[in-house]
């Protein structure tokens, strides 16, 4: 058995808990030399995630939809906070957050209520208590629709994400959105999954999730395709009309390194690096229309 912090519970088959637990919990008890193994292992880790396009296309998606607040951080953290914590910072963290208040103890077992009451105050009736508490974290960003392009070169395939902020796990409407997000994506034979592989071959598979949480919540729709038909692909996840940077369309294609997205009767080649200062306006054969030099005013 473990206890809450994720540690093995020596005493607990025996009756004995008393005598090893309280220490796991209210001292802190950290090696330098533990500390900086879990460290490498951590950053090991990170440095396969960051190479995996699924990985960093989650990632980015929760940034975007959440912005500052703390559900749109890895939850691991990044390779530069890994890097900069100490033993002290850990120390402490500890003496922070660990107190009886701030803590869930969970008994299970051939035990009755007696007992159990009897030996959480034996183990942890001398453990204080924490004054801490959690700040009010920042708002989420206004939704907004646009696209956002992550260029990783060398993949053959491009992962997609579509959605936006939805709502928090208390709300009214909480059975509606999920039991709707269900059959957009859910499991067997969801409408995404057959518009895109059966109907299209496009992707070999996709989804829709809704994660509602305590404080607000999102919704994301989530495939991958071939670089070749990206934009199809894109347009039939995201709908008629997107946003890059100042303009507004519909994507038709995903070539060379670009966006070719119409608006109205006119095209535009967005090029990775250009969302955001606009595109390059294509003649009917699909070539940038190049605007006339200036002529410099005569003195």
């Amino acid at each position: 058995m473990r206890d809450a912090a994720g540690h093995r519970c020596a005493g607990c088959e025996t009756g004995e808990a008393d005598k090893t637990d309280p220490v796991i919990l209210t001292e802190p008890f950290v090696v330098r030399r533990v500390t900086e193994r879990q460290r490498q292992q951590a950053l090991s880790g990170m440095r396969v995630s960051y190479d995996d396009p699924e990985f960093l296309a989650n990632a980015v998606f929760d940034r975007l939809v959440y912005g500052p607040h703390p559900y749109g951080r890895p939850q691991s953290g990044t390779p530069e906070t890994m890097a900069a914590i100490t033993r002290e910072d850990l120390v402490a963290y500890h003496a922070k957050w660990f107190g009886a208040n701030n803590a869930i103890l969970a008994v299970v077992g051939d035990v009755t209520p007696e007992e159990a009451f009897a030996g959480a105050e034996r183990a942890f009736g001398a453990w204080g208590r924490t004054s801490s508490e959690v700040g009010t974290p920042a708002e989420p960003p206004t939704p907004s629709r646009r696209v956002v392009i992550i260029d990783k070169p060398g993949a053959v395939q491009t992962e997609i994400r579509v959605g936006n902020i939805a709502i928090p796990r208390k709300n009214d409407d909480y059975m509606a959105l999920d039991l709707a997000t269900k059959i957009l994506g859910g499991e067997g034979a969801n409408r995404l999954h057959r518009v895109l592989r059966s109907e299209r071959g496009l992707t070999y598979g996709a989804s829709a999730d809704f994660n509602a949480l305590k404080q607000t919540g999102d919704i994301v729709a989530q495939t991958n395709t071939r670089s070749a038909t990206t934009g199809e692909t894109l347009h039939l996840n995201a709908g008629d009309k997107v946003k890059v940077g100042a303009l507004e369309g519909t994507i038709e294609a995903v070539e060379d390194r670009s966006l070719i997205l119409k608006t109205g009767d006119k095209k535009y080649r967005v090029a990775l690096g250009e969302s955001l200062r606009g595109g390059k306006e294509l003649d009917a054969d699909g070539k940038v229309i190049v605007e006339p030099a200036k002529e410099e005013p005569k003195s």
